[in-house]
């Protein structure tokens, strides 16, 4: 009985809701079951997208044929977040009280936005021109105005992810800001807007906006997106023995160049005293932005490269006589890797 009039409650609040516009949306980045005393009620399919009614600490709540469900955050993504703020279709009255019997004190031209401050049954109280003006105007004349929301999730693995000669370093456990989920892939962007698209497997969602909160910092993976990004950049230049750039490189003089340049970090000039800077890794602990050494003399350290991932590195080659990708898995260089450094921490 508690259980159906909380229902009915719920449903009312519901429709009362979406009758002033309210349309948050969500996806489902997997398939979930929503089940009571261990009997499933309703299941939602990968990918199936959702009204969003309200979010709490560590769960959501939508809306599916009439009926509400909670859902945990780490089985489905928010996609829009609504504002307070709306927008004219057309040429709209502005009214002195919320009917249309009253005064009509202005009219705003199609397109002006405006701030609603309170409900009053079909009309809705705005602001609007700097909130210098305000009056009731009918919610039937405006749309409301949606913002993109982002979800943050954690990268599952170190990886470099490209996009129309952009790119994004993935940094295990750092955040990700997700902004949509589509065909078992995130859409997730950077800092400056620019879009990628990356496997689910590579990513999961915190589970409570505790955990989202604390994980948001993205210093490391930034400056090493950042490094890469301008390795990418100097493809092709002319390897030049002893030169640091800006347009020709030795092997060290290319890490050394990014590594001020980018970063203002300072290392060695040369490969063989490169390899005492910041912390050694094993070969199976590579990241994007380690160095990698290499002896190609046979003896000492005498060559290093940036690794970028999936096995491959970004270096000045004196043998094919410009910067170029090499894999470190194979072939001539993999039987001559020595160590890696770790510089990012």
């Amino acid at each position: 009985m508690r259980n159906r009039i909380y229902n009915t409650i719920m449903l009312v609040l519901f429709v009362v809701v979406i009758g002033f516009g309210f349309k948050d949306a969500g996806v489902f980045v997997t398939d979930y079951t929503v089940k009571e005393e261990e009997k499933s009620v309703q299941t939602f399919e990968d990918g199936e997208k959702v009204v969003l009614i309200k979010e709490n600490k560590d769960s959501y709540q939508v809306n599916k044929d009439g009926t509400l469900y909670l859902i945990p955050k780490n089985v489905m993504i928010r996609t829009t977040r609504s504002t307070n703020e709306y927008e004219s279709i057309s040429d709209t009255k502005v009214y002195a009280e919320a009917s249309y019997d009253s005064e009509v004190i202005d009219t705003i031209k199609a397109g002006t936005v405006v701030t609603l401050k309170k409900t009053n049954n079909n009309f809705g109280f705005f602001t609007y021109s700097n909130n210098n003006k305000s009056g009731f105007i009918e919610f039937s004349s405006l749309k409301r105005i949606e913002k993109q929301n982002i979800t943050y999730g954690y990268a599952t693995d170190d990886k470099v992810v490209k996009n129309d000669g952009k790119y994004l370093a993935l940094i295990k456990n750092e955040s990700v800001s997700i902004i949509d989920y589509k065909d078992g892939k995130y859409k997730v962007s950077d800092k400056k807007g620019n879009i990628f698209i990356v496997g689910k497997s590579l990513i999961n969602l915190y589970k409570t906006s505790e955990a989202a909160s604390r994980g948001t910092s993205r210093s490391v993976s930034e400056n090493i997106t950042n490094v890469v990004t301008k390795a990418y950049s100097l493809i092709g230049k002319p390897y030049v023995y002893g030169s640091a750039g800006p347009n020709s490189f030795d092997c060290s003089g290319f890490t050394y160049s990014i590594y001020k340049n980018v970063l203002g970090i300072v290392l060695p000039r040369s490969s063989r005293y490169q390899v005492s800077a910041g912390i050694k890794i094993s070969k199976s602990e590579l990241r994007p932005g380690d160095l990698v050494f290499f002896n190609t003399v046979g003896s000492n350290i005498s060559h290093v490269g940036l690794y970028i991932g999936e096995g491959n590195m970004i270096h000045a080659s004196s043998g094919k006589g410009r910067v170029r990708i090499d894999t470190i898995l194979s072939g001539w260089y993999s039987g001559r890797y020595v160590t890696a450094r770790r510089i990012v921490k």
